[in-house]
């Protein structure tokens, strides 16, 4: 996919009127994000010059990345008492991602310290880090490792991987949005992404729970990841 946006990015443009119709067959479509307009997929010269520079910027992404810890935040959300919310965060993040000339050949590999786990309230976070949750004595981190990347567009992608919480492994997809890339105060270059996905803790063996004696439970079972 870079390859074709290299080539897109440099190409000249089929046509120099500021007015009239480019038409694109369905690759080049769904990487501008085109959507069929009378049976083809078409765009408006003026647009499509518009969009050039986004995709542009897919030339300067490929390579090896290492997560910057102090800029990067793993945070959940979890139900309460039924009708409330408790939200947190792991500061200990580290880990790398490549991006490769394709989807294919492109993945995340990233580890969470359950120890780090802040929400706030230092007796909930003790209770935490317990055997009753993350049972963080014994198992010290948590893990992702990408094994499929959907691209949806340039700036949306699925990636579909595996999670491993307190020895448990299972399926997780992350819907991820790519925000751009700058460079900070000292030159280096930055990638900036956000990513949402929602786990069942059960799965992962972390099944605590106390009864309410109006109804439910203390805990809810299904917890938001809110990743930037």
């Amino acid at each position: 996919m870079t390859e074709q946006l290299n080539w897109l990015a440099t190409r000249q443009l089929p046509f120099n009127r500021p007015n009239g119709w480019v038409t694109l067959d369905r690759t080049w479509a769904h990487a501008l994000g085109v959507q069929k307009d009378r049976g083809v997929y078409r765009i408006r010269h003026r647009e499509l010059v518009r969009r050039m520079d986004p995709l542009a910027e897919a030339r300067n992404l490929t390579g090896s990345w290492t997560i910057d810890p102090e800029r990067t935040k793993v945070a959940f959300v979890a139900p309460h008492l039924v009708f409330a919310k408790v939200r947190g965060e792991f500061s200990d993040v580290s880990g790398n991602l490549s991006v490769g000339s394709g989807s294919e050949d492109s993945w995340v590999d990233v580890r969470v310290g359950t120890a780090s786990v802040d929400t706030g309230l230092p007796l909930r976070d003790a209770h935490l880090r317990s055997a009753d949750f993350l049972d963080a004595a014994n198992h010290p981190d948590m893990h992702f490792r990408s094994t499929e990347l959907l691209v949806h567009g340039f700036r949306n992608c699925t990636v579909s991987g595996e999670l491993t919480v307190r020895g448990v492994t299972r399926p997780l997809k992350l819907d991820v949005e790519f925000l751009g890339r700058e460079s900070d105060a000292g030159g280096k270059p930055k990638l900036a992404f956000e990513a949402r996905a929602n786990i069942d803790r059960e799965e992962f063996g972390l099944v605590w729970n106390r009864p309410l004696e109006a109804g439910g439970v203390l805990v809810g079972r299904h917890i938001e990841l809110q990743i930037e």
